[in-house]
């Protein structure tokens, strides 16, 4: 069992038999190339969208991928399975195929994308290395509990001891992160094609009839200039293997160009990966292997700080390696990733030498001084391991691979708060996107046996804040539901309250409904919030506001119908069928069947609201065109000079009529926009001053038949409708006159004083000397 385990070419995903045949990423790069006309299988499509990037511009390519992941993500929480692993492995698989389509756009050394989309690829790729580790870490639990048989000190010591087996999967996970990126300690390992024609490394000192052996290369003038620079080359990439844990890669290299003497060295290596090495029966041939390997260590420590300048940094890297020597691979490493790799590589060297040791000295004095001399002052758990790091990585990803490897959650979510505490500025997306994701997932699936409530209620509502500003607002209600209960409902009237668009509006309360929200009581206290925040006043531009505020809010007053359609459709199955007629019969008995007259005073209030609604409307878009009017129009580029279209090959020509061509359809776009804009707002002002039946108009009777209550609402109207009318008919007049249209500008002092209407009445004289001179304006260009 432990065999497989620690084999030398282990996948990178999860080992489970069970296994997906496309991923919800996949099928948003589905429904991303339906977008755009094409169809397929999901592998056919999931092709087609890594080459689509190739045609697309960078920033695209960014947005579109950062979308797909936070979709998928939700997807993942909601629709899949609720198994922690299950959940883990969906989200790994996600972040890695974000990772390679950004990386199909920057290229393999990553130099063709910008610092915002190198930023968002770094982060997606250390987050995909947390979820590979936690599987990895859990994979490791699982086979110590399936292992039976310890009949090797390696599977003893993996199954009996949690930190050192922690250390090796993180080593394991160390090691194959490093050979997806052949970066640092790695970078050679591109350099392995080299050797594939080489059969004999030191072929040109053979044909000159020096005499060649393992350690050549060592010796002055000992070989051909070509052999030596060989001979370094494949130093190279023999550390860069041993780097990335390539075990059988490195003996094969060696075995081709004929230095099988040296793959000894490289199979001590194996008794991190093999227990057939490190038997505990003492009868067994590979028994005194240990003690061997201890030797070798020992003398490969004194070869290290030779001062010789035929021994390259890459030789001591080696040795080190092989040894343990923690201070030589320390000075080399330039990044994190190695750095930490050194620490974890050492310390697992260093435990199962303590280890084996410790059983072969109790009967050996001599091997008891030989561990004794191996007890160097390195770290050699987790917890130490990442102190060090910390000192020179301000990384929140490495900080929490130290507290996940050590399954200590409770300090991973106390971290992830304090870090967001004392973060200056607005945490990046992703960033964020991740940490309440693990968080999150840690509440669903009760991996968390401690309160973690108040770390992920802060986390929630910037998480919500930054998809409602990506208008990714199908996704808020499956995060806000997981909010505290006393702060769920509030925040999600926060939300509700600054959607726009009704067809928006009905798709994120079906999705609340889904996810559990209380729908009805939700459209009840979203108007009411609408209602105590937009009060009418006496304040014209206010009132308008608040008015075309509550216009937005009355239709979420509208919306429970839509959730009540099956219960509408019992209610109707248990009715009698002679409902109708039942009906008919009790309005005939109560009202005998005489037609009652609506009062005027009702049908005044009716014509009163009818009008305000269109009032409210009509300014609404008398605004949205003036915006419009008085924003910038597109303009069309330089047009060029018949010596400078000469001059330009037909690329430039044809890049160059492309660019007049949309700007062109921009600003013919822009002018068709501004002329439907005017049409509809010039429509509902017309209908109002125009109106049939007048406004705010209140009929009463006789003078003696009118009560003092109509004679106060009339004398109301007739104090306010100057200003209503004044402000539709200056607003009328205004929209011909920046149109230049003079003649509609004068059509509108012919409505002001036709008779049908009686506007002139109705209008102050003070406000119809105003209307009448702005009106004149337009008079005098006729002439």
């Amino acid at each position: 069992m432990a065999s497989t385990f620690f084999s030398d070419n282990a996948g990178h995903l999860s080992r489970r038999e069970a296994s997906k045949a496309t991923t919800s990423l996949e099928n948003s790069s589905i429904e991303m190339m339906d977008s755009d006309g094409y169809s397929g299988s999901p592998s056919e499509a999931h092709s087609a969208f890594a080459s689509n990037i190739q045609f697309m511009h960078e920033d695209e390519v960014v947005i579109k991928v950062s979308r797909a992941v936070f979709e998928d993500f939700q997807r993942s929480l909601t629709e899949g399975s609720a198994d922690f692993r299950d959940i883990l492995s969906s989200f790994l698989e996600t972040c890695d195929f974000a990772v390679q389509t950004i990386e199909k756009l920057s290229g393999a050394d990553r130099t063709g994308t910008d610092r915002k989309s190198r930023l968002i690829l770094e982060q997606l790729t250390l987050e995909k290395q947390a979820y590979d580790l936690l599987i990895k870490l859990m994979d490791s639990e699982e086979l110590a509990e399936s292992t039976a048989t310890t009949d090797s000190f390696l599977t003893r010591h993996f199954k009996d001891n949690q930190e050192f087996r922690r250390l090796t999967t993180m080593l394991h996970w160390s090691e194959e992160i490093a050979y997806q990126s052949s970066a640092g300690f790695s970078q050679h390992v591109k350099q392995l094609s080299y050797f594939e024609n080489v059969n004999n490394i030191y072929a040109y000192s053979t044909m000159r009839g020096k005499s060649t052996h393992m350690d050549s290369c060592f010796i002055q003038n000992g070989i051909e200039r070509d052999d030596e620079e060989k001979c370094h080359i494949l130093i190279s990439v023999i550390f860069s293997l041993l780097r990335c844990g390539r075990l059988n890669d490195t003996k094969e290299l060696l075995r081709n160009v004929k230095q099988a003497s040296i793959a000894s060295f490289i199979f001590l290596r194996e008794f991190l990966t093999n227990p057939n090495l490190s038997p505990i029966d003492p009868h067994n041939e590979n028994f005194d292997l240990a003690k061997a390997r201890a030797h070798f260590k020992e003398l490969a420590r004194t070869l290290i700080p030779i001062d010789n300048e035929l021994i390259t940094s890459a030789d001591q890297c080696v040795w080190a390696t092989l040894s343990g020597s923690l201070p030589t691979l320390l000075s080399h490493a330039l990044s994190t990733e190695d750095r930490l790799w050194s620490y974890i590589t050492c310390a697992v060297e260093a435990s199962l030498d303590e280890f084996v040791l410790t059983e072969h000295s109790k009967n050996s004095d001599a091997t008891l001084r030989l561990k004794n001399a191996f007890d160097d002052d390195i770290p050699k758990t987790i917890s130490s391991i990442f102190s060090e790091i910390k000192n020179n990585e301000g990384s929140p990803y490495y900080s929490l691979y130290g507290y996940l490897a050590q399954n200590d959650l409770k300090g991973a979510i106390n971290y992830i708060r304090n870090y967001i505490e004392t973060s200056d500025g607005q945490l990046p997306a992703h960033q964020l996107r991740f940490f309440s994701h693990l968080v999150l997932l840690l509440k669903m699936t009760g991996k968390a046996t401690f309160d973690l409530m108040p770390t992920l209620d802060m986390l929630l509502v910037m998480f919500a804040n930054v998809l409602n500003e990506m208008k990714l607002y199908q996704l808020v209600p499956s995060y806000l539901i997981h909010i505290s209960p006393e702060k769920s409902k509030d925040k999600m009237l926060d939300f509700l309250e600054g959607i726009q668009g009704e067809e928006v509006q009905k798709e994120v309360l079906s999705l609340a409904l889904d996810a559990g929200f209380p729908t009805t009581e939700l459209c009840k206290e979203v108007y009411q919030k609408f209602k105590n925040k937009h009060k009418i006043t006496g304040d014209n531009s206010q009132t308008t506001k608040s008015a075309s505020e509550m216009l937005r809010a009355w239709r979420w007053l509208t919306y429970g119908v839509y959730n009540r359609i099956a219960e509408a459709q019992e209610l109707l199955s248990i009715t009698p069928e002679n409902l109708s007629a039942q009906v008919e019969n009790a309005f005939e008995q109560e009202f005998g069947g005489h037609a009652l007259p609506t009062p005027d005073r009702l049908a005044d209030a009716q014509q009163e609201y009818d009008c305000y609604i269109l009032y409210f409307e009509a300014m609404s878009k008398y605004s949205a065109w003036l915006k419009h009017v008085e924003g910038p129009a597109p303009e069309l580029p330089h047009k060029l000079s018949d010596e400078q279209w000469a001059k330009m090959d037909i690329k430039r020509r044809t890049e160059y009529e492309f660019s007049m061509q949309k700007s062109r359809d921009l600003l013919h776009k822009h002018i068709r926009l501004g002329e439907m804009l005017k049409k509809r707002s010039v429509d509902l002002l017309e209908k109002l001053l125009c109106r049939p039946n007048g406004w705010l108009i209140a009929r009463v009777g006789d003078d003696d038949d009118a009560s003092k209550e109509d004679r106060e609402r009339l004398a109301d109207f007739v104090k306010i409708r100057d200003n209503y009318f004044f402000h539709v008919a200056r607003c009328l007049a205004d929209m011909h006159a920046k149109s230049n249209e003079p003649n509609k500008v004068l059509s509108v002092a012919i409505t002001l004083v036709d008779p049908r209407y009686n506007l002139h009445n109705a209008i102050s004289k003070k406000h119809l000397r105003m209307l009448l001179g702005e009106i004149s304006k337009s008079g005098v260009a006729l002439l």
